[in-house]
């Protein structure tokens, strides 16, 4: 009798098929991918952006200590004579304060100052405006020359202004063309507006910002910016002198004048006041 033999039959092995990715579905992660970069390469400039404001802040505040400190150790009746309820930075002022405002560890950054003062009083109320070098890499020291008549390019200078409350919409700054034309073009987006003088001194020593220009209510027209601008029209002002630095003279190697009219960035990083005792 023959033995019954068991055969093994295997079973046939099967392949398993990996699932794989339609062609739109690919197309859809690309567009995805694609949206996601756009806006990670946006925030790149904002964040630069927002670098350069917090640090022309830290240099702001620090140049500003730095000023009143400079300003309080030369403070008498010789640098700082009254100025009769008016802000001024006149020669004997200038002359005192620019050999200290370039900042030595970082010439790029300097400051300029302004100050009210009455007839008989120990004390005058400064500006200080801090700067930061923006059509070349730093000051120079023809920055805080004078040359003849005409204010230092750093030193601030008149201009005379209009201001009105926008009532719900923006504050407008308008100001007034003269023989010293180029004064004017020293404004730009950015620039700091101290009153200097008006009519019954209450607008005095306030401080504005100027905006975005506004060419449709004329050449110069400008927004204030929101947070420096006015309250309500019981600030509206007519045609009274403020100071101003603002935009540099387009070539800094030369005076600024009216055939070197100030060009470009306005160079105005920030602005604080304070009080000094003179000696």
């Amino acid at each position: 009798m023959r033995p019954i033999t068991h055969t093994h039959i295997p079973w046939p092995r099967t392949r398993l098929v990996q699932g794989a990715f339609t062609f739109i579905e690919v197309m859809f992660a690309v567009v995805l991918l694609g949206v996601g970069l756009t806006f990670c390469a946006a925030m790149f400039p904002v964040a630069a952006s927002q670098l350069r404001r917090n640090l022309d802040d830290a240099h702001a505040a620090s140049l500003a200590v730095n000023a009143v400190a400079s300003i309080s150790a030369h403070a008498c009746d010789q640098s700082m004579p009254p100025t009769n309820g008016a802000v001024r930075c006149p020669a004997e002022f200038w002359s005192t304060i620019s050999g200290d405002s370039r900042n030595t560890a970082d010439p790029s950054l300097a400051w300029s100052a302004m100050y009210r003062r009455e007839s008989g009083e120990s004390f005058a109320q400064v500006w200080v405006i801090a700067l930061r070098a923006k059509n070349r890499e730093i000051f120079s020291s023809d920055d805080f020359v004078s040359p003849s008549d005409e204010p230092a390019p750093l030193q601030p200078r008149p201009v005379r202004v209009t201001l009105n409350d926008g009532v719900g919409g923006p504050d407008i700054a308008t100001f007034r063309r003269n023989d010293q034309t180029f004064n004017n073009q020293a404004i730009g987006p950015g620039a700091f507006l101290v009153i200097a003088e008006d009519g019954d001194g209450g607008a005095v020593g306030k401080v504005y910002q100027i905006g975005n220009a506004r060419p449709d209510l004329g050449p110069d027209a400008w927004e204030l910016m929101p947070g420096h601008d006015m309250r309500s029209d019981s600030e509206n002002v007519e045609a009274v002198i403020a100071m101003v630095v603002g935009r540099p003279p387009a070539n800094p190697d030369q005076p600024q004048s009216a055939t070197n009219p100030p060009s470009g960035e306005v160079q105005d990083i920030g602005i604080y006041t304070s009080y000094v005792q003179l000696r």
